[in-house]
């Protein structure tokens, strides 16, 4: 218990020992702070109250914290002295328990001696009467008559037998009792030993007690110096702040005076109060007055209300009478109106009879003149009949013909399609599913300036290089800046064009990418946000409506059907919002962030046309602009996703294709733009936009170059929102476009660092061992050998009249027919006259029949998605 009981105060003496120096080095720091703060800022003319109300504050705050200091001090010494009280006694305590136990150990070793002695006297004493005691060997006894001498011997010998064995009892109870204190007093030697040795480890233990202290003692000494050292520096801070409080007195008696005038306007002021408590006490007593009184004229209204009621319940009583008299005199009248009508329309009755008896005389005859007109009309009807089975005879044969035919001309078309769409796969798998195109625009008026334009650009701020092998276009794009300290940038292009030399084409931008929508594949377009408009000859467009034109374009050259559903959205600051259902008029820039976390579902339109789907971007383009008025900081730094959702119902085959497309605007920031660290909202934003694009970059780059089934969709909305259409088989589409002669380079420098970022991310890995030895790559900024895309050609439908198509069918179905007998003799031919179902392309049957081996092909894999809802 004395051991737990030191330990417990060592340990509040640590904890006030600690306490004590957090509290000087919190008082030190906040001095430094506030002489620091009044050296950095102070007022040019401070008013003389605050300065003195503020020094005596400080002051007060001061000498309240170094009493406080001053009495923990005076605590700390007086445990300190309280240890080292303890400390002597356990010392005095300690030298009393060892000099007890020596005494005590002396004391029973001579007692032990002492019983030694003593036993073994007693042994001796024992022995000494049992030798005496022992039986003497046994006389011959005379039978010779007992003389008188020795009957006295006999009493003699007899009486001094029975001492002998008086004595032997005694002697036998004597050594019992010396055996019991022999016994108990080697129990009081046993239980002296174990208390000699609990009294040798007390005093180990409070040997240890006593180091321990003196270390402790040690300790908390060095503890007090140190602590006598920091209340020396606090004590001379405190003679400092004394000598500025003196130099600052007269402003506090200024502001003591000031003091007292405040209290005096202070006292004017409560007893005014007073006057007007007791006033409103008066008025509040005559408000109840008041307020009782209009009850009582509450309770007489109703009491005069309750009067009328009755009143008006006698008069409506009796109104209602007069009424009931005036209604019936009324009902009697109409009743008398009704009979005269009555009598009116039976006369009409009556005539109407007559002439419909003469009009049904006058349909009799005219039924026996309709019934001629229609035997003559059915005489004719039945030979017009037979002239339509005749013609539907020959019709039908046509239509078997036809489709006999057409089931040939659709199997080669569908693998045509089949085989085009495999080339067209095999052409983006050359390409890492992805294509990079950009688009120099310059505004030069003469020829001169255009030439030049055409051939470097070098007249701007951007230089174009177009390197011309055999068939291969390569372009390479260099941004330069007026100051020579930045470097120029080069952004190698699959595919660049230029509105002055080689113009945009939809066959080698956005053809390929739409082409492989339709054929089932998802894909990505990639725009930026304020880029120029892409140069179409005369006329100017964005990308994305580029995009959607090209696709409903091209559903009309198949023969298929489209259904399309659109969604717009934005993503700003890992927020994801509707651009077609958010109201910007009632939206506030407060609850943004709120009204997007709990906002309605997504609108998804049903679109028909590229009309259609531009006026849905248009209303959303809308919407975004009103947004960005509430909000400034989103203008640049919101990512906007246009989903299209396409299903198309081909018409050879029942199996729909299923695709997705998503244009993306990615939000290129304004360098132009200088952020200060006041703006937290654009700070966070722009983050925000940065980790989306980078974290798009990368995802991109981890699907084409390592395993695709550990991509990280999830570290951004973006991605998340974009995770079908980055898959392995997605195609990606990135168009740039910039202008020659922007007087600010560093938007074209940004687009040109971010679609290096796109690059990197498409950069095929290095693989020496494959490469030939003797082969040098001299042209490091291809990504992949070049190719050209081509446009696809409508089918010609060319119009042939009737006869001459019937005998041409005829002579083919006819050569059909003899090369099935030649395969297949036992085949016999189908009746044509038979009704017979037109065949379809499903009947693999009659594809064997009429079609000769071919070679298998492989077919592509189709990645087949459900539509975005």
């Amino acid at each position: 218990m004395q051991e737990e009981r030191r330990r417990s105060q060592f340990n509040a003496y640590n904890a006030s020992v600690l306490d004590l120096h957090l509290a000087a080095a919190r008082i030190q720091k906040v001095w430094r702070h506030r002489q620091t703060a009044e050296l950095k800022v102070r007022p040019p003319s401070p008013p003389p109250a605050a300065g003195a109300e503020s020094l005596a504050s400080l002051l007060m705050s001061m000498t309240t914290e170094l009493t406080a200091l001053r009495g923990q001090y005076s605590e700390l010494e007086a445990k300190n002295r309280r240890l080292l009280h303890e400390m002597e006694a356990l010392q005095h305590e300690k030298l009393d328990l060892r000099t007890h136990s020596t005494s005590e150990e002396k004391r029973l070793n001579e007692e032990i001696r002492s019983l030694r002695q003593l036993i073994h006297t007693h042994l001796d004493s024992m022995t000494d009467a049992a030798k005496e005691l022992q039986p003497r060997p046994a006389t011959p006894v005379d039978n010779e008559p007992v003389k008188p001498n020795d009957n006295v011997d006999v009493k003699f010998w007899h009486e001094s037998l029975a001492k002998a064995n008086l004595q032997e009892k005694q002697a036998k109870k004597r050594v019992q009792g010396l055996e019991t204190q022999l016994a108990e007093l080697q129990a009081l030697y046993s239980m002296q030993r174990d208390e000699c040795r609990a009294l040798r480890s007390e005093a180990t233990q409070a040997r240890l007690a006593v180091v321990e202290c003196e270390e402790r003692n040690t300790a908390l000494e060095e503890k007090a110096q140190a602590l006598q050292s920091q209340v020396d520096t606090v004590e001379g801070q405190l003679r400092r702040c004394q000598q500025e409080v003196q130099s600052q007195y007269h402003r506090w008696m200024q502001s003591q005076t000031e003091l007292h005038d405040t209290q005096a306007e202070r006292d004017a002021i409560q007893r005014e109060v007073a006057l007007l408590r007791s006033t409103n006490e008066q008025l509040r007593k005559d408000n109840e007055q008041v307020v009782q009184t209009q009850d009582e004229i509450t309770a007489l209204k109703r009491l005069i209300n309750g009067l009328k009621g009755t009143v008006t319940a006698k008069t409506a009583e009796a109104k209602a009478f007069q009424a009931y008299g005036a209604s019936a005199r009324e009902h009697l009248h109409a009743q008398g109106l009704v009979i005269q009508q009555h009598s009116a329309f039976r006369s009409k009755c009556i005539k109407v009879r007559d002439t419909a008896l003469v009009s049904l005389r006058g349909l009799k005859r005219l039924a026996g003149d309709a019934k001629e007109i229609l035997v003559a009309w059915q005489s004719e009807m039945l030979h017009c009949l037979s002239l339509l089975q005749t013609k539907l005879a020959k019709a039908n044969e046509f239509v078997h013909l036809a489709a006999e035919e057409h089931k040939f001309l659709r199997h080669e078309m569908l693998v045509a399609q089949a085989s085009t769409a495999h080339l067209h796969e095999e052409l983006w798998k050359l390409r890492q599913n992805a294509l990079i195109v950009g688009q120099a625009i310059s505004s030069g008026q003469d020829d001169v300036h255009l030439k030049q334009v055409v051939a470097n650009f070098d007249s701007g701020s951007v230089d174009m290089c177009r390197l011309v092998d055999s068939d291969v276009l390569v372009g390479d794009l260099i941004v330069k800046s007026n100051d020579s300290t930045e470097l120029p940038l080069r952004m190698h292009f699959d595919v660049l064009f230029s509105n002055r030399g080689r113009e945009w084409t939809n066959a080698e931008s956005v053809t390929p990418t739409i082409q492989s929508v339709l054929d089932g594949h998802n894909a990505c377009v990639v725009a930026f946000e304020d880029q120029p408009l892409v140069e179409l000859g005369d006329h100017r467009q964005s990308v994305t409506s580029v995009v959607l034109e090209e696709l409903f374009g091209q559903c009309t050259v198949d023969y298929s059907t489209l259904e399309c559903s659109l969604s717009y959205l934005g993503v700003y600051s890992e927020l994801v919002f509707d651009l077609l259902s958010v109201d910007p008029t009632e939206l506030q820039p407060d609850t943004f962030m709120l009204s997007t976390a709990n906002q309605n579902p997504i609108v998804v339109l049903d679109i028909r046309s590229a009309h259609d789907a531009a006026i849905a971007v248009e209303e959303g383009g809308r919407n975004f602009d009103r947004l960005v008025k509430k909000i400034p900081t989103m203008h640049r730094l919101t990512h906007c996703i246009l989903t299209v959702c396409i299903t198309i119902h081909h018409a050879f085959h029942d199996q729909p294709t299923k695709s997705k497309l998503q244009i993306v605007q990615l939000a290129s920031g304004d360098p132009s733009r200088e952020c200060t660290w006041q703006e937290t909202e654009r700070i966070r934003a722009t983050i925000s936009a940065e980790n989306s694009l980078n974290a798009f970059t990368t995802c991109i780059a981890d699907v084409r170059q390592q395993d695709p089934t550990f991509v990280r969709y999830h570290s951004s909305k973006l991605t998340l929102l974009l995770q079908d259409c980055l898959d392995q088989h997605a195609k990606l589409l990135v168009v740039g476009t910039l202008r020659t002669d922007d007087n600010d380079p560093r938007h074209a420098r940004r687009l040109i660092s971010i679609l290096q970022l796109f690059l990197d991310a498409l950069k095929a890995p290095q693989n020496n061992d494959d490469n030939d030895g003797g082969v040098v790559e001299l042209n490091h900024s291809r990504r992949f050998p070049q190719t050209a895309w081509r446009p696809p050609r409508a089918t010609s439908q060319t119009l042939t009249l009737m006869e001459a198509e019937v005998d041409a069918m005829k002579e083919r179905q006819s050569i059909a027919m003899d090369k099935q007998k030649a395969l297949m003799p036992e085949l016999q031919p189908p009746s044509m006259s038979e009704t017979t179902p037109s065949p379809t392309f499903d009947d693999n049957e009659a594809l064997t029949k009429f079609c000769p081996p071919r070679k298998a092909k492989r077919k592509p894999k189709v990645t087949k998605r459900l539509p975005f809802r």
